[in-house]
């Protein structure tokens, strides 16, 4: 029951954070709790299917984790916690299987198997998600990230795989004709 109110909870924070184009042309400033639009998401392969759920779930996961890695990087100051990025890194540890798990699906379904491509894949992440940071100001990019860093990071329930799960259907509803 708790895990499908974390997933549910997770849903509703993701769904609140993606920008209305209602939104956007208002203000015309990135919505802070939006995710930025990283590398080009494969919708298809290269016979034309639509990649598997744990191929997109894969993604997911690099992708979340990388923005948590942004934010350990940039936010120590703005939180007033010195000790941010390690606790990001005790993340990762923790998760290592996952992530390896992830990052190897990734370079065997999208890149044929090069660590090269899956480097230059995951550095184009943390570049976008850096260049969406100072498009709002680090301040701004610090306080919208702050809860999902806190409750990802520190939290030992699940909620980083609820999330994941959450951005997998969402990024698959996304892909239409998928």
């Amino acid at each position: 029951m708790t895990r499908s109110i974390g997933w549910l909870a997770a849903a509703i924070v993701l769904a609140a954070s993606i920008p209305s184009a209602q939104a956007g042309d208002r203000s015309g400033v990135p919505d802070p709790a939006a995710r930025p639009p990283g590398p080009a998401s494969q919708v298809a392969d290269s016979a034309g299917a639509c990649p598997p759920r744990r191929q997109v779930e894969a993604e997911q996961v690099i992708r979340l984790h990388t923005e948590l890695m942004v934010t350990s990087l940039t936010c120590a100051d703005a939180y007033g916690d010195p000790a941010l990025h390690d606790r990001y890194r005790r993340f990762s540890s923790a998760r290592a299987d996952q992530l390896r798990t992830a990052q190897n699906t990734i370079m065997r379904h999208r890149f044929g198997g090069s660590p090269r491509r899956y480097d230059t894949f995951h550095t184009e992440l943390a570049n976008q998600e850096m260049l969406f940071a100072m498009a709002l100001s680090v301040p701004a990019y610090c306080a919208a990230r702050r809860l999902r860093f806190e409750s990802l990071v520190d939290d030992g329930s699940g909620m980083f795989d609820s999330y994941v799960e959450a951005l997998t259907g969402l990024e698959i509803v996304r892909r239409i004709g998928c």
